[in-house]
């Protein structure tokens, strides 16, 4: 992927700085670093979006115990890029300051979208999550037709291997080096 022109977005702005600059930021707002330009979330999200990030950490927390999660937790990624996952699931617990996702990289990765992040979330991070090597990528989507988009890895490119709604609220879903699982949309999307 070329390195795309920094400009700013409703909710977003694209400063350039170095990688010392940005991790003097203040945790808040989020703040993303892509090709030596922070991008700063500079609109909070809303509560259905908090809601939906804690109903997921839930959820993967009572069926993969053995997991380490993380809601937006720094995490490295291949190709000078420091992105910040909603939730993010490692197979070990990191040990230094962010997870190295270029030496050991995220099982899973999830991204709730939003009106300010749904291009960033997804145009410009499967990509790069890919190129990390992730596993899946979890895209959740609360707005219009709610639903739980899950993408297997194969082949360098994401392949949908699941996808919950309200309509169709149940799906298995095997997660690499687990078991399956039954994936509810009712669970998640608490009413």
């Amino acid at each position: 992927m070329s390195a795309l022109t920094p400009v700013s977005a409703p909710g977003i702005e694209r400063i350039p700085m170095s990688f010392e600059e940005f991790r003097s930021l203040p945790d808040k707002p989020k703040a993303e670093w892509v090709d030596g330009v922070a991008v700063i979330y500079t609109m909070a999200p809303v509560s259905r979006h908090a809601s939906l990030q804690y109903e997921l950490a839930h959820w993967f927390r009572t069926r993969f115990p053995d997991l380490w999660g993380g809601t937006e937790a720094d995490t490295w990624l291949p190709a000078n890029r420091m992105r910040r996952p909603d939730l993010a699931l490692t197979v070990r617990t990191p040990t230094g300051p962010w997870i190295e996702g270029t030496d050991d990289p995220p099982l899973i990765v999830v991204e709730i979208l939003s009106p300010t992040t749904r291009s960033e979330d997804l145009i410009r991070k499967g990509p790069e999550y890919a190129s990390a090597g992730i596993q899946q990528y979890w895209i959740v989507d609360p707005d219009d037709d709610p639903s739980i988009e899950v993408n297997q890895l194969t082949d360098g490119e994401w392949v949908e291997v699941a996808r919950v709604t309200e309509a169709s609220p149940t799906a298995t879903v095997t997660v690499p080096g687990h078991d399956e699982v039954e994936l509810d949309f009712r669970e998640v999307f608490r009413q």
